[in-house]
């Protein structure tokens, strides 16, 4: 039996026990870092399927570890399950958690059975949406030794198929983020009687929005800036005493977005100035861009394609958000929308995430056996990080 067959074989046993609870997860939306029903169920699986699980791993309560193999290279299948406030799964982790572990369960058997040299390791990679978790388990230590991490994100399709006729893509030029948070603090007064002993802190937020609608003026067509007030006046008669205003910018690459970075705080410090505020700015999570490895997205490619599933080796065109592979055919889906929500619920989006599942399983299995190949991801990882 090929490898490919035996993967096939270990995930009809894994689909027949576990995928009605794996449901589970998108009917139970969780935000980041409270991630406790997917995190159990997630773990519960894991152990039925008779693998030992760090529960609470690396110091975050929703993040988890199992491990499988012995000897050669170490891949990692992240798996994200967090959701988004009020909308759900409308970004589809539900389905990302649901793929990774099937490509963990599926490999782990192939592996069982042929005995080749290598080892696997399934992470619980909680707040993607809030947070930055992989950053949390980056700094302690839970990548340390790993020769590559692989995760697929989906995407509606209609996204690729309406301009390259295909499903989806391989690889996405994802682009980096930095997010602020500015706290303005000025002083209270009565509106009405004596507002002029005021020193009106969303006076501030007013003025550092409009200095930064005017620089978009100036910004590339390429990079976004964009914000939500987090603490604002609840009464109309009182002078604001404090503020807060959060911010995010994108730029395609780091350098770029370091500058960008700078050009907004200068215009919040300007808001602080105009108006007498003090003004704390803190940095928050910071995304670097993703690289694109050129032979990984071949071995993905390849294997999606003997699923059926025809998509691009990598999207020409840089994404303004976390992209991998569609769900969903139905127009008008879009993420971060209640449209994707039902679409990362349906039987459809399930099923094709254990295609995923299984062509993530491949693809590492590749990466464990055939020594070229990986050589040759090596390369293409040292290629991008000196462009």
């Amino acid at each position: 039996m090929t490898a490919t067959e035996e993967i096939k074989a270990g995930i009809d046993v894994f689909v027949e026990k576990s995928s009605r609870r794996l449901e589970e997860i998108w009917e139970n939306p969780e935000l980041a870092y409270e991630e406790h029903i997917a995190h159990d169920t997630m773990c519960a699986v894991l152990e039925e399927n008779g693998f030992e699980v760090t529960r609470h791993a690396h110091g975050l309560d929703t993040s988890f570890e199992a491990s499988f193999g012995s000897g050669g290279r170490l891949m990692i299948f992240c798996a994200e399950y967090d959701a988004l406030p009020d909308i759900g799964h409308a970004c589809g982790h539900n389905l990302i958690g649901v793929a990774s572990l099937t490509a963990f369960l599926a490999l782990a058997s192939v592996l069982k059975v042929t005995g080749q040299p290598g080892r696997i390791r399934i992470l619980g990679t909680p707040a993607e949406e809030h947070g930055g978790g992989k950053l949390d388990l980056l700094k302690a230590g839970a990548f340390e030794g790993a020769d590559a991490a692989l995760m697929s994100h989906p995407m509606p399709s209609h996204y690729y198929h309406d301009t390259h006729g295909v499903v989806g893509a391989a690889g996405a030029r994802l682009v980096a983020k930095q997010s602020k948070l500015a706290e303005y603090r000025g002083r209270t007064a009565h509106s009405a009687a004596n507002p002029w002993d005021g020193i009106n802190a969303l006076d501030a937020v007013v003025a550092g929005y409009n200095n930064v609608s005017l620089l978009r003026q100036q910004m590339n067509p390429t990079q976004r800036l964009h914000c939500a007030i987090i603490d604002a006046p609840k009464r109309t008669n009182i002078i604001a005493g404090q503020t807060s205003i959060a911010w995010q910018c994108r730029s395609p690459k780091m350098n770029d977005l370091q500058s960008l970075t700078e050009r907004l705080c200068a215009c919040l410090h300007a808001g602080a100035l105009a108006t007498g505020c003090e003004l704390n700015l803190k940095d928050e999570t910071a995304y670097s861009d993703l690289l694109i490895n050129d032979t990984l997205c071949g071995l993905y490619q390849s294997h999606m394609t003997g699923y059926s599933q025809n998509i691009l080796k990598v999207d020409p065109e840089y994404i303004q958000a976390s992209s991998d592979f569609g769900d969903s055919r139905k127009k008008g889906v879009v993420t971060h929308h209640w449209s994707f929500t039902e679409a990362a619920g349906s039987d459809v989006a399930f099923q094709i995430c254990l295609t995923v599942g299984k062509c993530l399983a491949l693809c590492a299995w590749e990466l464990l056996s055939d020594d070229s190949k990986y050589e040759a991801a090596v390369t293409d990882w040292k290629i991008a990080r000196s462009e």
